[in-house]
């Protein structure tokens, strides 16, 4: 046994004999035995359980008290005489015990569990109208994007309305400089830096800087090796058309070749960096020839067509000779409209550039301007103190057009889903030239 509590019992009335066993029982439960045959041996030996117990009890216990258990306090006060009080004490606290057990679990009044579920019914409320929202917002972006032509077909295109990022202070007046950028491969349906559609957006910005009258000019920052011929023809058009009312300069950065450059003929002045690359006056059309290679792998080509002409670009054959003559005059078609207007615009003999220069070479900025291609070397913001001095606005602020996010925009983040692939590009960081297109670019970056 384990060194634990003794307790003597003396002199103890059979009544309260009664009432320390019913206690001993309860302390028992806290009570922690060396063993469970002890706790069995103790039950049947002690006099404390047995049916008649005697009046008069001399005992001695040993136990292991537990935390919780109130057996060693019990019974040293018993051994000192207090025990009928502590026990008439311990009853009634077992009493109030036992009634606080019993009583019926605490309900809340019902005002208060109606306002609980008024909340959450307001709540739930809320939460339906956000998702029904964000549905159809969902569903008018995915009819815009990618489906409903109906739809489509009713809505109203708006011009979109670019933002103006300050570029530099100006003297405290409302006179502008519009910047309007001109990046990438020139073509209808590319995205640009004003836009899902380049073509379009350089048209919707020079509109925007015509309406407004505090813009006195707008300079044409270009970083672009060129791209489709009628592109770039569109948008020498429309510069052409807003040279009439305003001055623009053409800025070219690292590159401004060939489309991007018969799209700069359309402007009041060009400039460029003494390093920049820029002219590749020409067309060019090409195609891939993979005829050899059908053959070693056991592939051929199988064509029907309604004339001579309708696969005269077809890589799986050689081409005719005739077929050569006619798409050698397609390409001259275009090269003749290009040098009339590098000479119109440039005030030089058309017969001259095509002897010269005009023959598809690619030239610095330093061999542009004395070829008389550019009119002036220098930096960016040189181009900007050159649209103040043509815009007669020496204290204009210099602001640059950026996209500006639209509620059409927002929807078309919503509507646009994006599938996860793997893509191999062997041609990486080359231009991505559709066939059948004709296109006004170096020959570099031809495949």
């Amino acid at each position: 046994m384990v060194a634990g509590t003794q307790i003597e019992l003396r002199n103890d009335p059979a009544g309260q004999i009664l009432i320390v066993k019913k206690i001993l029982s309860q302390a028992l439960a806290g009570t922690r035995f060396q063993s469970g045959q002890g706790l069995m041996d103790f039950r049947k030996c002690h006099p404390l359980f047995l049916t008649d117990p005697p009046e008069i009890h001399n005992s001695s216990l040993t136990v292991i008290p537990s935390p919780r258990s109130s057996f060693p306090k019990l019974f040293t006060l018993a051994a000192r005489g207090d025990g009928r009080s502590f026990w008439k004490q311990q009853l009634r606290d077992e009493t109030r015990e036992s009634a606080l057990v019993s009583r019926p679990p605490f309900r809340q009044p019902a005002d208060q569990l109606m306002k609980k579920s008024g909340c959450a019914i307001v709540v739930l409320f809320l939460v339906l109208c956000a998702s029904l929202f964000a549905n159809f917002l969902l569903f008018l972006a995915m009819a815009g994007m990618s489906g409903g032509d109906g739809l489509r077909a009713g809505r109203v295109e708006t011009i979109p309305r670019f933002q103006e990022v300050l570029l530099q202070e100006g003297d405290d007046t409302k006179d502008k400089i519009a910047v309007i950028p001109l990046t990438g491969i020139i073509a209808s349906g590319q995205a640009g830096a004003l836009g899902d559609d380049m073509v379009a957006g350089f048209k919707h910005a020079l509109g925007q800087a015509q309406e407004d009258p505090h813009v006195k000019a707008v300079v044409i920052s270009v970083d672009s090796p060129g791209g489709e011929i009628t592109a770039s023809d569109v948008l020498y058009h429309s510069l052409k058309e807003f040279t009439v009312q305003k001055p623009t300069i053409v800025y070219f950065n690292s590159l401004g070749a060939s489309g991007a450059y018969y799209t700069a003929c359309g402007a009041s002045y060009i400039m460029c960096n003494a390093t920049t690359f820029t002219g590749s006056i020409g067309v060019i059309i090409s195609t891939l020839n993979y005829r050899e290679l059908f053959g070693k792998i056991g592939l051929e080509s199988v064509v029907f067509k309604s004339g001579k002409f309708k696969d005269m670009l077809n890589g799986a054959r050689e081409m005719t000779p005739e077929e050569k003559v006619y798409v050698e005059g397609m390409v001259m078609q275009g090269y003749d409209r290009f040098v009339g207007i590098v000479a119109k615009a440039r005030g030089l003999d058309e017969q001259t550039l095509r002897n010269g220069v005009a023959d598809g070479r690619i030239l610095s900025g330093t061999d542009a301007l004395e070829a008389k291609l550019v009119n002036e070397l220098g930096y960016i913001e040189d181009a900007y103190e050159k649209a103040r001095e043509l815009g007669d606005a020496p204290g204009a602020k210099v602001v640059r057009y950026k996209q500006a996010i639209t509620f059409s925009s927002l929807l078309g983040m919503f509507g646009e889903i994006r599938t996860p692939s793997i893509k191999v590009d062997l041609l990486e960081g080359h231009p991505h030239l559709q066939p059948g297109r004709v296109y006004l670019l170096p020959p570099f970056f031809a495949p």
